[in-house]
């Protein structure tokens, strides 16, 4: 049943789990936003007053994309700075090189990071140090087109397990189909009720490496 099939699905994901080792070196930054487009909506679920960057009918989601290919997503509350810097922190080692484009939220980032910025809004893709967050942008073409031909519906309370999964699948877009089942594997959590996965609860839980399964992939190569 679909039911099943779903329960057996975020199962998987669980074994996705991007871990807590923060990148370093030149790392990419770039915010988006999914939940599709208002236009498409039928009348009585269209939510009023919305723009382009608006997220109350939508879910903020930040990537990280380091120099070496290796990816990181995460949804946000919002594009604001109590969201944005905190997830930076999070996910970046102090002192790496993080390029955004003008975006006022990452303003105040400089004492901990080298911060390197694209500005976009004068038509400019590569600024003076030649640096460009293109690579990030085009990493969320391909999610878009997954979450439209793809999954088609997720609800907010679960996007999180499908950015894992994109996740996964990118950063193992180089690997053999045996590697990436013994990664999967490696990093498998156990009791997980249907009860959990329906609330959400599963991946709260502590991985079994902290390094989630970047360190697997390097193992196993």
């Amino acid at each position: 049943t679909q039911k099943t099939a779903w329960y057996v699905s975020q199962k998987i994901r669980s074994t996705f789990d991007q871990g807590e080792e923060k990148l370093e070196g030149q790392i990419q930054i770039d915010e988006t936003f999914i939940g599709g487009k208002n236009k498409n909506r039928d009348i009585d679920k269209k939510v009023q007053n919305t723009n382009d960057r608006t997220f109350k009918d939508k879910v903020t989601t930040i990537g990280f994309l380091n120099k070496e290919g290796f990816l990181r997503c995460e949804a946000i509350g919002s594009t604001k700075i109590p969201d944005i810097q905190p997830s930076v922190r999070k996910n970046v080692k102090e002192g790496s090189t993080i390029i955004t484009d003008e975006w006022g939220s990452y303003t105040g980032l400089r004492s901990e990071f080298h911060h390197s910025v694209v500005n976009h809004m004068a038509k400019r893709f590569v600024n003076e140090s030649g640096h460009t967050t293109n690579r990030i942008e085009n990493v969320w073409s391909h999610l878009k087109r997954l979450f439209v031909g793809t999954y088609n519906f997720v609800t907010k309370k679960h996007i999180q397990r499908y950015l894992d999964e994109f996740t996964f699948r990118y950063n193992t877009k180089s690997s053999t189909q045996g590697v990436r089942l013994m990664v999967i594997i490696a990093n498998a959590k156990g009791g997980i009720t249907y009860k959990k996965v329906k609330d959400g609860k599963i991946f709260q839980a502590a991985p079994i490496e902290k390094t989630g399964y970047r360190r697997w992939i390097h193992d196993f190569r």
